[in-house]
């Protein structure tokens, strides 16, 4: 992932906040961080592997319909929505998800330096969810910790904060020609069309100029 590059980088300690929720992919995510920060109440884990599917081939059946499925290879797409699922596709299935749990397991552990023993898979890579302090004794955090609390942590040892804010690019240009301002303002019904355009302009406008403004207060505390 990116996080993993980013923690291999020199220079570069990765801190991760988590405020309410780390499970499955997100704590697949999380765990590439040198440090994990858990709020008290924020939830950790979730370390197993889903999968579901409908399947229709019996009702399809009963009303006369024959569902037909060709794969090349026979291992292919053994859960099937319309086709017949046996019990060896299903053994299959079961199979995939378990290497899956187990390819799981080892990225958690190898980035986290826990020697994956069988104590702790029962305990930890069930699918079960942790709350900070639980996720704390079981090392799947380091910290207890909300990120408001690093971040003024930080700032009172002197560090720059810097937030990182979503660019939306360019706005539309206002295109009104003079004859069709004209002609929307001869009747109560253009007039209405036109004002809810400028509204919508007005708010694509300010928009685009919210982000600046908190650019340019962040510049100045940080000044």
């Amino acid at each position: 992932s990116h996080l993993a590059r980013i923690r291999l980088e020199e220079n570069i300690t990765l801190t991760v906040c988590c405020d309410r929720v780390a499970a499955s992919g997100g704590y697949m995510i999380a765990c590439q961080a040198d440090t994990i920060c858990g709020a008290p109440f924020a939830v950790f884990g979730s370390i197993g592997v889903l999968t579901e599917s409908l399947n229709f081939n019996e009702i399809l059946r009963n009303i006369g319909i024959k569902p037909i499925s060709i794969t090349a290879g026979k291992n292919k797409a053994p859960i099937k929505a319309f086709g017949e699922v046996s019990d060896e596709d299903l053994k299959l299935v079961e199979e995939d998800l378990e290497r899956t749990h187990e390819a799981f397991i080892s990225w958690v552990s190898e980035a986290r330096n826990i020697i994956p023993t069988e104590d702790w898979k029962a305990k930890v890579c069930t699918g079960s969810v942790f709350h900070g302090e639980e996720a704390l004794e079981l090392g799947l955090i380091d910290r207890l910790a909300t990120s408001d609390e690093y971040i003024a942590e930080k700032l009172r040892d002197g560090n720059r904060v810097l937030r990182l804010l979503h660019y939306r690019g360019p706005q539309r240009k206002i295109k009104i020609s003079p004859l069709d301002l004209l002609s929307e303002l001869a009747d109560t019904e253009g007039r209405m069309k036109l004002k809810s355009r400028m509204q919508a302009y007005g708010r694509r406008a300010i928009c685009g100029i919210a982000p600046l403004c908190r650019v340019g207060l962040a510049v100045g505390l940080l000044n």
